[in-house]
């Protein structure tokens, strides 16, 4: 995986046979899309830099022994997600994977909304009503 910054190229190195679908999922998830932005600055344009410093220490939670039924299960639906073209079908293994990472962290859906509230660019209007269904959790 190779996000880029401004000045070249960051990796992520993985053990051989480690599986990175998990990975891909929660690093796609709300959740760690929140964690990155809200510590990464905005610069002119409402872009973000990800590069080394800001990416670095991002908390991904890999369970003891490698593997758990819920880094199965997360390897199951970045498969599924991966196979289907945007739309409802996308929207609704979206919410499941976020589900799954919620709880891999112990974070509420709650505790995600306010997150997302103060988090440029995720705080648009699309997250400003306090419904239950705003994320489809």
């Amino acid at each position: 995986m190779f996000p880029t910054g401004t000045a070249g190229v960051t990796g992520i190195r993985f053990a051989n046979g480690f599986d990175v679908r998990p990975v891909l999922a929660i690093l796609n998830s709300p959740l760690l899309s929140a964690y990155a932005l809200g510590r990464s600055p905005g610069y002119q344009g409402g872009f973000h830099k990800f590069s080394q410093p800001y990416i670095e220490n991002l908390p991904i939670r890999v369970p003891q022994g490698g593997t758990s039924p819920t880094w199965e299960r997360l390897a199951v639906l970045w498969n599924a997600r991966m196979a289907v073209e945007h739309g409802p079908n996308r929207a609704v293994i979206d919410a499941r994977i976020s589900d799954l990472v919620l709880e891999l962290y112990e974070v509420t859906a709650d505790e995600l909304r306010s997150m997302l509230r103060g988090v440029e660019p995720l705080a648009a209007e699309d997250f400003a009503d306090d419904s239950e269904d705003v994320f489809s959790l």
